[in-house]
């Protein structure tokens, strides 16, 4: 397990997760956004598809076929969601 913050623009707040560094990005995204919509009492996001992650240490976009491992993302790692 390690920890990441997340930085979602749209509400303008950061998160702070617990994640698995085995699961997919697009595992991740899933649980990104039903964590903050079930916080912030929003809508469930129905196409999450078109959701990015992007890492702001190193400047680039996850993959989401990839683990988080294999993406790079370290402990304390900032990313965005977009």
């Amino acid at each position: 397990m390690i920890v990441i913050e997340v930085f979602a623009p749209i509400i303008g707040k950061k998160y702070d997760f617990r994640i698995d560094e085995n699961a997919s990005v697009s595992d991740l995204k899933e649980e990104i956004c039903v964590m903050i919509c079930q916080k912030e009492q929003y809508p469930p996001v129905e196409n999450m598809s078109g959701l990015m992650l992007v890492s702001t240490d190193r400047m680039s976009i996850l993959k989401d076929e990839l683990s988080c491992a294999e993406n790079g993302i370290m402990n304390s790692e900032r990313l965005i969601i977009i």
